[in-house]
């Protein structure tokens, strides 16, 4: 009866340290919380520039609206015509750390979505505008986010 006490004792501590050891994460994310989380999950977006290397693309988005939640949803749409895919952010850009990270974006290949779909360096962000470059893309496409 003593030994299966210490046991069960034992078996309680154990329990109790590998929980506090775990660490929270925000589900958007792969690597924690970031100031442009937190700004990018309390506002609904639009494209105010895309372009598909030289080539001007942002026509193809006027009227679309993109919202990004806690949980790694990320909407677009016109109208009732709604998409839903998923977003995670990242400090790192293609394997490699940057100082603002990445931002990997996942709506399918419906058009013009499928545009969007892969990994985003995170150039620069403020409450009001986000701007991302796939660099590594051949054309070195260029995204600039602005809030409604």
């Amino acid at each position: 009866m003593k030994n299966s006490t210490w046991i069960l004792l034992f078996c309680i501590l154990i329990s109790a340290a590998t929980q506090s050891c775990t660490k929270s994460v925000d589900p958007a994310t792969n690597n924690g919380s970031s100031p442009i989380t937190a700004i990018l999950v309390v506002n609904t977006w639009k494209v105010n520039s895309f372009l598909d290397g030289t080539q001007d693309k942002t026509a193809n988005f006027t009227g679309i609206t993109f919202t990004f939640d806690t949980t790694g949803v990320f909407s677009a749409g016109k109208d009732n015509d709604i998409l839903t895919g998923s977003w995670t952010f990242s400090k790192l850009f293609h394997g490699v750390q940057v100082n603002s990270g990445s931002i990997k974006l996942d709506l399918g290949d419906k058009s013009p979505y499928g545009r969007l779909r892969g990994e985003w360096k995170i150039e620069s962000f403020t409450p009001t505008k986000v701007v991302l470059t796939d660099e590594d893309d051949v054309n070195g496409d260029h995204l600039e986010l602005i809030r409604l």
